[in-house]
């Protein structure tokens, strides 16, 4: 019972040199006991300013004559040789380890593996390792960003089992990696473990400042002790815990030391089914004449739909340490986490029937077989019932189907309207291109008059007067055939023949698309072929070809006029230069009435010219037009 600087003599840690003599970390500094003598002697830190006086954690090193003692100022060494503290610059040789060593603090407990390295586990600091042999130091940051205070370290094959300030940790110290972290009391709660010990079954058993967890190899916690099963105590000190040889342990504590044999410990098989023991509606008590535990059933309005449920377990000899699980089937059909809350509240249920449900389990963990139930039904607001809403959706079905009905006759109003509009400004653009075409042919024959050639005016108006009067016929039709448009282009190309001394043309059709039913708007080909013609062959001097194509191509016939004449790039020079300004009619009428078609007819109708030097698959000049008709 020595006092020493007015401390007592608490003692934190104990260790035994080779020569047998114990020697312990107490808060009176450092203490040796001689077993054979029984006299008990101090050695004092003298190198500084105040004796070293509280030491938490002792350990003999295996390959070393010396003491390693942990303090809340970090490790010292005491050389068992010359029974003297030994200087931090005179052990660690290095700058950079000593600096790392003066950040290691708060020291609690030593562990030495066989390989000279030592775990120091800290309040505060983490765990960290120090080989002595090596001069090596290193904190242990993968352990440390989860936990700032390990209490204890166990070496358990190649894992180290950690017991920290938040729940146990698995640490492979060979890949530096946290291989799993246990809460033994889940999540949510304290996860304080103060030591650990493993006994022969291969349990492990977890000291706490709630009581001891028993862990099977897997770490799932298989058992809890504590004040309601058994234990006199439940607050366990750090560090303190031991395994005899006959399989007992010992775990220290606020109270005094607990020892039991693990096998011995037998669980309590029978658990009592619950009893709900209250029931309260909108934090009033439910008014029935029975008790709440024999209620099968209950009907509430839909008011009535914050619950709250209290219940128990009739184990009055360990009641403390029951649990308890529900669920109300129809709102969530999962099991609660057990937890000793003896009630259930459920706020804002919506109307429905449910299934309230609830099992308990004993001090050892053992659920009861009988499961209570209680059943209860929410009611529908009256706005809310089946044979309103019924009449509802029936007096607006009829509405919308007024409603539907009414547009339905407005909409194909309109599309007949459409449709009218539609085909008179198709036969409108059908009229717009016979004055553009009669006026073309109509110069042609005042140049043959100006040149004396009745002959060949006479023929020409022959002719003129049949292809107008083709004309006239395709304009009072939306669609002729392909030879129809053939045979039409065969008249004027005569026509047109007669003006030019050089010019042949050609005409080269699919025989598919001429013996299938295909068909195609009138006058749309005749203003590109008199195009080609008026713009591109009219200002070449000689060799003047002209050919037509007609070919399918996919969901499309394709019309392709080509023309060797001087180009659409050329003839707009020359209006420039010529300072011309004129408008293709023609054309512009073609492009509108194939919006009109795309339009009526859903069609995807295209007109395309370029000029053959900008194509590159040319060599002679000319221009391309091509149009792309829907089939």
């Amino acid at each position: 019972t020595a006092v020493v600087y007015r401390a007592n003599n608490v003692i934190y840690s104990l260790t035994e040199d080779d020569q047998g003599r114990i020697w312990a970390a107490s808060c009176g500094g450092l203490m040796q006991l001689n077993p054979e003598t029984g006299t008990i002697r101090y050695y004092y830190e003298r190198a500084y300013e105040e004796p070293l006086n509280k030491l938490y954690a002792i350990i003999k090193l295996r390959h070393a004559d010396s003491l390693l003692v942990g303090t809340d100022d970090g490790v010292r060494f005491f050389c068992l040789r010359t029974m003297q503290w030994m200087p931090d610059s005179v052990h660690w040789k290095t700058e950079s380890v000593l600096n790392g060593l003066a950040s290691i603090r708060a020291i609690r407990y030593f562990m030495e593996d066989a390989n000279g390295t030592v775990w120091v586990g800290t309040e505060g600091r983490g765990l960290a390792r120090i080989n002595y042999i090596n001069k090596e130091l290193e904190t242990i940051e993968p352990v440390n960003q989860i936990a700032r205070s390990v209490k204890h370290v166990v070496r358990r094959v190649r894992d180290l089992l950690l017991a920290t300030n938040n729940g146990l940790l698995i640490y492979d110290d060979l890949t530096n990696k946290v291989k799993r972290q246990v809460y033994i009391r889940g999540a949510e709660a304290s996860n304080v473990c103060n030591a650990i010990q493993l006994d022969q079954q291969g349990y492990i058993w977890i000291s706490s400042n709630r009581g001891l967890y028993k862990l099977d190899e897997a770490f799932r916690v298989d058992q809890e002790y504590n004040t309601g099963n058994g234990l006199t105590f439940s607050e366990f000190n750090p560090t303190s815990t031991l395994a005899d040889p006959e399989g007992r342990l010992y775990f220290g504590g606020m109270e005094g030391i607990t020892v039991f044999y693990p096998q011995q410990l037998r669980s309590t098989t029978y658990s009592p089914a619950p009893v709900v023991t209250g029931i309260l509606i909108n934090s009033q008590e439910l008014e029935r004449n029975l008790h709440p535990n024999l209620l099968h059933n209950i009907r509430l309005n839909h008011k009535q739909n914050f619950l709250t449920i209290r219940f128990a377990v009739p184990n009055y000899s360990r009641e403390a340490n029951c649990m308890f699980s529900y669920r109300l089937k129809g709102l969530d059909d999962n099991w609660s986490e057990p937890s000793e809350n003896a009630e259930a509240v459920f706020t804002s249920l919506p109307p429905g029937p449910y299934q309230f449900e609830l099992r308990s389990a004993n001090s050892d963990g053992v659920w009861s077989e009988e499961i209570k139930q209680l059943g209860i039904e929410i009611q529908l607001p009256w706005w809310r019932h089946r044979g309103l809403h019924v009449a509802v959706v029936l007096v607006l079905a009829g509405l919308i189907s007024f409603a539907v009905r009414h547009r339905i006759n407005k909409i194909r109003q309109e599309a007949i309207l459409r449709s009218q509009m539609a085909e008179l400004e198709i036969k409108g653009l059908h009229t717009q291109m016979n004055p553009h075409f009669i006026f073309n042919a109509l110069n042609s024959i005042k140049e043959m008059i100006w040149k004396d050639d009745k002959r060949n005016a006479s023929r020409y108006l022959s002719k003129f007067a049949m292809l107008i009067r083709t004309s006239l016929e395709h304009s009072r039709q939306p669609f002729i055939s392909i030879q129809q448009c053939i045979d039409h282009l065969e008249q004027y190309l005569e026509m047109e023949k007669l003006r030019f001394d050089d010019f042949t043309y050609r005409i080269e059709t699919e025989e598919e698309i001429l013996s299938g039913d295909v068909s195609i708007a009138p006058m749309l080909v005749q203003p590109l072929v008199e195009n080609a013609i008026w713009h591109g062959l009219r200002n070449k001097q000689q060799d003047r070809q002209l050919v037509v194509r007609f070919f399918r191509k996919g969901e499309f016939i394709i019309c392709e006029v080509d023309d060797n004449g001087v180009g659409i790039r050329q003839t707009m020079l020359n209006r420039k230069e010529q300072k011309q300004v004129h408008k293709s009619v023609g054309l512009e009428n073609i492009r509108e009435r194939l919006a009109v078609l795309n339009e009526k007819y859903q069609m995807n109708c295209s007109l395309f010219i370029a000029d053959k030097s900008e194509l590159g698959t040319y060599q002679d000049s000319g221009t391309l037009a091509i149009l792309a008709l829907s089939v």
